[in-house]
């Protein structure tokens, strides 16, 4: 894993595969829940072996996804630093919940995968067939079962702790931290939005309202409806005092 930064010093987003991998995740992790929440409620429906396929299907290839994961974050990955501002124990929390998602990740196959063999019979993982590898062991499969259903629990609380998170430092804190991952949310400045709010001079340091409207014009109406700019609007509109420099 390296540090990636731009040329003038800023953080520099995630390398493509690390994003790549990263949403492939998610979707997997939304496609296990839809359908083991669906398994769960309804395990006498028709399709349920169909659901219980496609979650078995799901979690293998969420396993090797991460396994891939892990090979390239330990190899050639780019991560951006942590922002400037954030303070040292919430940098420590991320990388700990990080950690602990990435634990979580690779076990909760593993358990459903030893769910499958404790059943002792063969049953179908992607496109293999898998023999029946142990004897069938109903207790060692409820003591799974439960283990499988508190990890997921828990998988379940930290990706949506992570996810709130992401959301309130981009829609809150107004930073770039979601978009490190999502480089299509990155903010791209528009050249006079912040000249915008502020009174517009022209070369003789008169206010010019008619040059605020020319130049923005979807701004113009939310200008001219705020008190803040009634004082300033009646000044430019009114014209000025004889003899008044």
């Amino acid at each position: 894993m390296r540090i990636s930064q731009t040329r003038d010093g800023s953080r520099a987003p995630f390398d493509r595969l690390t994003i790549f991998l990263h949403w492939l995740v998610v979707l997997l992790v939304v496609s296990l829940a839809a359908t083991g929440l669906a398994f769960a409620r309804l395990p006498a429906m028709v399709g349920a072996p169909l659901l219980l396929n496609l979650h078995r299907a799901a979690g293998g290839i969420l396993w090797g996804v991460m396994l891939l994961r892990l090979l390239w974050r330990s190899t050639a990955a780019r991560f951006p630093p942590f922002p400037e501002r954030m303070p040292r124990f919430q940098q420590r929390l991320a990388t700990l919940s990080e950690h602990l998602l990435y634990l979580l990740l690779l076990l909760q196959p593993l358990l459903g995968l030893a769910m499958s063999l404790s059943l002792g019979r063969p049953f179908r993982l992607i496109a293999w067939e898998v023999p029946s590898l142990a004897p069938r062991n109903l207790a060692l499969w409820l003591v799974l079962l439960e283990l499988h259903r508190m990890g997921a629990y828990a998988l379940f609380l930290l990706a949506s702790g992570h996810g709130v998170m992401a959301l309130l430092h981009h829609l809150v804190l107004r930073d770039d931290v979601l978009a490190m991952m999502a480089p299509w949310l990155r903010r791209r400045p528009f050249h006079g939005v912040e000249t915008a709010r502020e009174p517009v001079a022209t070369d003789q340091g008169k206010l010019c309202w008619r040059d605020v409207r020319r130049r923005f014009p979807i701004l113009a109406r939310p200008l001219a409806s705020d008190a803040r700019w009634k004082t300033v609007r009646d000044q430019i509109q009114e014209p000025p005092a004889p003899g008044a420099r």
